[in-house]
């Protein structure tokens, strides 16, 4: 019985240790491998008015990492191309919005936990998968 007790709870620590071996926390997801949905719409057009004319202050107009065409096909292709503009924190989570008439993204970053002192960053990417904006907010 001894030896039945001891082999189930060195079973289940081998486990725990395996699924835990990619840093994660059980249940903990991967911002680059979750397939997420689109949060909603937004307007490009409303998003180019409101910044018209502002530098700096928190937005970006150039020096963005994707400056290639990759097309973007779906929120996962969004978020994706974002990441390569901000490294997703522990302590964030996103958002995918899309302008369809524009064929325009947004990925919005920001922290999980609505009452921790940060901003949001949010990542405006064209149909090409090129970065077009990034607005970091309060």
């Amino acid at each position: 019985m001894k030896k039945s007790v001891l082999l189930f709870f060195a079973l289940v620590s081998v486990c725990l240790i395996a699924s835990c071996a990619d840093g994660k926390t059980p249940g903990e997801t991967d911002a680059r491998t979750e397939v997420p949905s689109v949060a909603g719409e937004f307007s490009w057009d409303g998003v180019l008015a409101s910044y018209s004319g502002i530098t700096g202050q928190g937005v970006m107009r150039d020096g963005f990492f994707n400056v290639e065409k990759t097309k973007v096909n779906d929120a996962s292709d969004a978020l994706r191309l974002a990441l390569n503009e901000h490294e997703l924190s522990s302590g964030e989570t996103y958002s995918v919005f899309r302008d369809a008439a524009t064929e325009t993204w947004l990925v919005s970053f920001y922290p999980k936990d609505e009452n921790v002192m940060g901003g949001t960053l949010d990542v405006y990417l064209n149909g090409d998968g090129q970065t077009l904006l990034i607005v970091a907010g309060e």
